[in-house]
């Protein structure tokens, strides 16, 4: 899926939910107060308060997810302990043994 696709979905809808909020609770407000009050809960600074406030940075990945590396939070795995090279295995130089790992040799 396109992020930056489901960016732009997600804005739309949090603008249009924000925006039915606003007129739903005051509906007598003139235009440029409720543009004024939309603009105070969409904006970047409120929207990472927000997000601050409900503990959710430690969610966010900023670097990309490795999938080989990853493991899920609170999930230990035992580290399998490598096997010792036979004679004959430490003869066969890596980038070969590495292609045949990869095909399934």
């Amino acid at each position: 899926m396109d992020v930056r696709l489901t960016v732009v979905k997600g804005d739309a809808i949090l603008k249009c939910l924000v925006s039915a909020s606003v007129f739903v609770r005051n509906p007598a407000w003139a235009e440029s107060a409720m543009h004024n009050a939309r603009q105070a809960v969409i904006s970047n600074r409120s929207l990472m308060t927000a997000v601050r406030d409900a503990g959710l940075p430690s969610f966010i990945l900023s670097k990309p997810l490795s999938v080989r590396t990853w493991v899920p939070p609170g999930i230990q795995f035992e580290q399998p302990r490598p096997k010792p090279l036979s004679d004959e295995d430490a003869l066969i130089p890596e980038k070969v043994a590495a292609h045949a790992a990869a095909i399934g040799v």
